[in-house]
């Protein structure tokens, strides 16, 4: 069993990222640097993998900072425009 959850916990973030750039949402490269920094962090002894997996999640939320996420109607059907600023 814990193969198995130590499994599902290494692929559920590069999985979700290729999803989300297969729906070209995201390029692929956040992808392919999470998948490397998970192994850098397995693999690099005296916590230096630890750094690199920790730098992979920095360039990830820079790129999840930079979408456009829309604002949907409670609807969901249409684009609604932000609220104005006071």
């Amino acid at each position: 069993m814990f193969i198995t959850g130590f499994g599902g916990f290494l692929l559920a973030l590069p999985l979700a990222l290729l999803a989300g750039w297969r729906a070209r949402l995201l390029p692929l490269w956040p992808a392919i640097a999470v998948a490397v920094g998970e192994v850098c962090a397995q693999a690099v002894p005296d916590g230096f993998g630890l750094l690199l997996w920790a730098l992979a999640l920095a360039a990830v939320t820079y790129v999840l900072m930079g979408l456009e996420w829309p604002l949907a109607s409670p609807a969901g059907l249409e684009e609604t425009a932000p609220p104005p600023a006071p």
